[in-house]
């Protein structure tokens, strides 16, 4: 039975989102709330404007992020994505590479990936990967770009960090977000983040981006920046079909799949179908 009254309904909204695990679509909320999807749309719309939610491509999530939360709050959240994430990523990866690591949760879980791979040299601004790094075999040198450290997400930033990344040129460098959009590009909390990501990506034969299926087409973020040239793009396969062939149909980003038998491949936009 639909909920009798808007308020109400909006309140059953708010719930739905907060349970959830990541951003849930316009379709799921009218079949849970047994009414039309105008009617949510519109719901959905005040809700925003209340600042109750965060709209995303075909549907929303809870407005929680703007608060922001500590490394430790965010080590289990979207736990399952970001591992599949990762298993991805570490799959790019060969033995002898040197390779970027982005401060983030995402990057530690590739790092923990990567502490079997032999021979890497490993260069990260996360204190929090520096201490999964911590596990690498002998064979593998790991690099912290020290920096003032910024303690909510334990992320080392400003001139003595970019002043390390500057020296260095990586194979590859996996770069993590709080949203990623198609034309806006990349969001931190900080201008300063920004920075050191934009530099890293520079800095790097090939900069691939790491977002969870949340993040993909949210716009709630202050500070963005578009980086220069075609960046790979690494999701779950929570990721709805219309947000991923935004993303595959952009000039600006080429998306990457994790295939059944183990190998990381870019993809046709014409077959879209095997990551939704």
């Amino acid at each position: 039975m639909a909920d009798s009254t808007p308020t109400s309904r909006r309140r059953r909204v708010i719930d739905l989102l907060a349970t959830s695990d990541g951003p849930l679509s316009a379709e799921v909320l009218r079949e849970q709330l047994s009414v039309s999807l105008v009617t949510v749309r519109r719901d959905l719309e005040t809700l925003e404007r209340s600042g109750a939610v965060i709209r995303t491509h075909g549907g929303a999530m809870i407005n929680s992020l703007r608060a922001e939360r500590s490394i430790s709050e965010r080590n289990d959240t979207n736990a399952l994505a970001k591992a599949e994430i990762a298993a991805t990523a570490a799959s790019l990866v060969s033995p002898g590479l040197t390779v970027f690591l982005d401060a983030g949760t995402t990057t530690s879980r590739i790092a923990a990936e990567l502490v079997t791979v032999p021979d890497l040299t490993i260069v990260t601004s996360g204190l929090n990967v520096a201490s999964v790094l911590a596990e690498a075999g002998p064979g593998t040198t790991v690099i912290s770009t020290g920096g003032t450290l910024r303690r909510v997400n334990q992320a080392f930033l400003g001139p003595f960090a970019e002043l390390v990344v500057s020296t260095i040129y990586a194979d590859i460098a996996f770069i993590g977000t709080d949203c990623v959009h198609t034309s806006r590009g990349l969001s931190s909390r900080t201008p300063e983040q920004n920075s050191l990501k934009r530099l890293m990506i520079s800095q790097a034969r090939r900069p691939v981006v790491v977002a969870d299926s949340s993040k993909l087409g949210a716009t709630w973020a202050t500070h963005w920046f578009v980086p220069s040239g075609p960046l790979e793009l690494i999701t779950d396969s929570r990721a709805d079909r219309a947000t991923l062939e935004d993303f595959a149909q952009s000039a600006s980003w080429k998306l990457v799949a994790h295939e059944n038998a183990g190998a990381a491949t870019l993809v046709d936009p014409t077959k879209i179908e095997r990551l939704a």
